[in-house]
C-alpha cells in the first residue's frame, strides 16, 4: 500500500487536499466552545410560609408548585425541600446544554398557574424563581492566621463586605455563604472570569486574609 502511494505521488498530494479540506469544512460545522456547557442548569423556585410546619408546607406550598412544574419542556429531573422554618425549595435541572433562560420563563409560566393553589400569604410574600449554574468557578475561604478573628465576624464580613460586590459582577450568576467552611462561592454563567479581591475594601480588617 505504501508502495502504491510512493510511485503515485500526485495521486498521493490530490488525496492530502481532499483530506485537509474536508478537515476545514468539518472544524466550522462542529460545536466548538472556549467554555462549553458540561453542566446541567438548574432553576430554583422558592417560596416561604411563615409559621407552618414542614409538612404543612409540603402538602400546601411544595405538593401544587411541583405538580404544576413537573413535566416542563426540557426537565430530566426534579427535587424539593419543605423546612420547618416554613420555606420551601424547588429545583428543577434541566438538560445539558437547554437554554436556562428558556428554562426559567417555562417555569415562571408553571409557577403562575399553580398560584390560586397557593396559601394567600404565600402569594403575598411572592414566588422567588432564580436561575443557577451548578458548576463554581472560585472558591474563596476567609482565615484568620492569628485567631483573632471568629468565625461569626468572618461570616458577618463575608456577607457584608465580599457577597454583595461579588454578586454585582457581570459575569457572577450567584452567591452562597458556607456557615461551615465560611467561603464565598460564585456561580458563573457563560464565560468564566477573573474576580478580583483589590477593588473589596478590606483595609478595615487587616488581621483578615484570603486564601484561593
Amino acid at each position: 500500500m505504501v508502495n502504491f502511494f510512493i510511485q503515485r505521488p500526485i495521486f498521493a498530494s490530490a488525496i492530502d487536499i481532499i483530506m485537509v479540506l474536508a478537515g476545514s469544512i468539518c472544524y466550522f460545522l462542529l460545536p466548538v466552545a472556549q467554555f462549553p456547557n458540561i453542566t446541567p442548569p438548574q432553576v430554583i423556585v422558592s417560596a416561604q410560609y411563615p409559621g407552618a410546619s414542614a409538612q404543612v408546607v409540603a402538602d400546601t406550598v411544595t405538593t401544587p408548585l411541583e405538580q404544576q412544574i413537573n413535566g416542563v419542556q426540557g426537565m430530566i429531573y426534579m427535587s424539593s425541600t419543605s423546612s420547618n422554618d416554613g420555606s420551601s425549595t424547588v429545583t428543577i435541572t434541566s438538560e445539558v446544554g437547554y437554554p436556562i433562560d428558556i428554562a426559567a420563563v417555562d417555569i415562571q409560566n408553571r409557577v403562575s398557574q399553580a398560584a390560586p393553589s397557593l396559601p394567600a400569604i404565600v402569594n403575598q410574600g411572592g414566588v422567588t424563581i432564580r436561575k443557577q449554574n451548578p458548576s463554581f468557578a472560585l472558591i474563596v475561604n476567609l482565615t484568620s492566621p492569628d485567631g483573632s478573628v471568629d468565625p461569626v465576624a468572618l461570616s458577618n464580613y463575608a456577607y457584608l463586605q465580599i457577597a454583595d460586590p461579588l454578586k454585582r459582577l457581570w459575569f457572577t450568576h450567584s452567591r452562597r455563604i458556607d456557615p461551615i467552611s465560611r467561603s464565598t462561592k460564585p456561580f458563573c454563567q457563560g464565560e468564566a472570569g477573573e474576580v478580583g479581591l483589590s477593588r473589596i475594601p478590606m483595609a478595615r480588617s487587616r488581621r483578615v486574609t484570603t486564601a484561593p
